[in-house]
């Protein structure tokens, strides 16, 4: 049976990637900002930052996607009762029956855990840009 520490990890890890969809929701509403900036004062810095933005928010929406299917893998995993390994032999099975995953073997729980903090990282890193692309056309176009 997966073991306290192990169950408690997994309802961590997905609570952190349920944390996506706020993540998600933030960059898609100030990655507006850029596009309405673009329409409103027409330049070229206006068209890169708008263009800019919106390539990193559909890196951001994969991301986001990913996170939000592994918080919801990662909270199947602490809710079983089954032994670590066939829970996740049995996760890894299902997972590249429905071509989410290529034939690695089995990972276990902590490489999971490693790679999904990866995977939330790069999330953050996508939303990152659109916020600050926000947050320096707003400076550009108030006046001081």
């Amino acid at each position: 049976m997966l073991d306290a520490g192990e169950k408690e990890a997994t309802v961590a890890i997905a609570a952190l990637l349920y944390e996506g969809r706020s993540v998600h929701m933030t960059a898609l509403v100030l990655s507006l900002v850029p596009l309405a900036n673009a329409l409103a004062y027409p330049s070229l810095f206006a068209a890169f930052a708008a263009a800019l933005a919106m390539a990193a928010l559909v890196t951001e929406t994969y991301f986001a996607i990913r996170t939000g299917i592994d918080a919801k893998l990662f909270d199947h995993l602490a809710r079983e009762d089954l032994s670590a390994p066939s829970t996740l032999a049995d996760l890894d099975r299902g997972l590249k029956m429905a071509g989410f995953a290529q034939s690695h073997g089995t990972r276990s729980l902590a490489d999971r855990i490693v790679g999904t903090h990866g995977l939330f990282r790069r999330q953050c890193i996508a939303a990152a840009i659109p916020i600050v692309l926000a947050l320096a056309l707003v400076i550009q176009v108030t006046p001081i």
